[in-house]
């Protein structure tokens, strides 16, 4: 078999969404020989276009994306799509503004209809999503491996919380139980990533804005640093419940163990909440017992080697490019 050409349409190839389920996986098939990769231009040019073999959509939504598909099939290209959140995202949330202020249902639809095969991160968004089309496969997110190299466990009194500005609204749920749990121990510092979080920086002296990251160096700053701890503050709604397990991934690559929402089910894998009691207390928890961080890393740490490593992961997109090639 010849080697397939995929065009890939994105709106950042740099993004971090790109990193984890576009550029990134398929750079890595590249380098191995299997595939190569044109970046797509969101206009009408055949010339291109006809030179592929598969078309690569990430997160497509709106008119725009619906048209380019049309004409990529059209052309006579398999039709890829990625999905890696839920796109019924309620308009006051910060993320709306970035993927779904264009949404509109029938053109999502039309898309959906369109795609020979659709790939998501978990069999949250396979449930939602087969309400559109029944060619859902799942194929998670997974630490890239290639290049990026497994910390040891860590006991370094160093707790990270990461996340951009649509991030704000969740850790602004949990800012009075993580306000008095680090009040409580001034010995632990708390690193946030990506943007500040004043409504904590004004409370307690043991918060440091540690600034804003490409993936690179974000990845470089983690697995220096080595946290024991990462907090993933997300209160219950649709939305979260069907985000991927990337921090958890990032923090065992780091040699931290993670405090998670009870509803990613990942029990003894990180050590779980519901609410914000639940919260509270099982932050105290995970500072307080070195035995249990160790347990957890551990576990964790095995489960990632065995099903969320690039190395391995990537193995379901190769089916995947090989089916649509026949």
């Amino acid at each position: 078999m010849r080697i397939p050409i995929i065009l890939e349409y994105t709106d950042t190839v740099n993004s971090v969404c790109s990193y984890w389920r576009g550029r990134g996986p398929l750079s890595e098939l590249v380098r191995e020989g299997h595939i190569n990769v044109t970046q797509g231009e969101w206009n009408n040019d055949w010339a291109i276009i006809r030179s592929c073999d598969i078309a690569f959509f990430q997160r497509p939504m709106s008119k725009n994306c619906l048209n380019q598909v049309m004409r990529c099939k059209d052309l006579g290209l398999k039709i890829w799509i990625d999905l890696d959140d839920n796109n019924q995202i309620p308009p006051w949330h910060e993320v709306y503004n970035l993927w779904c202020s264009e949404y509109e249902e029938n053109t999502f639809k039309k898309i959906m209809l369109l795609a020979d095969v659709v790939t998501v991160t978990n069999k949250v968004l396979q449930d939602y999503y087969l309400q559109y089309t029944n060619n859902i496969k799942i194929i998670p997110n997974a630490i890239n491996d290639h290049w990026l190299i497994f910390n040891r466990q860590s006991n370094n009194k160093i707790i990270i919380w990461r996340g951009g500005n649509h991030h704000l609204p969740d850790l602004y749920e949990y800012k009075n139980e993580i306000i008095e749990v680090m009040g409580s121990h001034p010995d632990w510092k708390l690193y946030c990533l990506g943007c500040e979080a004043k409504f904590i920086q004004n409370k307690i002296s043991n918060y440091e804005y540690k600034g804003d990251y490409n993936i690179h160096h974000y990845f470089g700053f983690i697995t220096q640093t080595k946290p024991s701890i990462f907090i993933v503050p997300l209160p219950y709604n649709e939305l979260n419940k069907s985000k991927s397990n990337i921090s958890w991934q990032e923090a065992t690559l780091c040699g931290a163990t993670a405090l998670l929402p009870s509803y990613w089910n990942l029990h003894n894998y990180g050590l779980l909440y519901d609410g914000k009691e639940s919260f509270k207390n099982q932050f105290e928890r995970l500072i307080s017992d070195e035995n249990l961080r160790e347990r957890l890393y551990k576990n964790s740490y095995d489960k990632i080697q065995k099903e969320y490593v690039l190395s391995k992961v990537n193995n379901q997109r190769l089916e995947i490019i090989k089916n649509l090639m026949k």
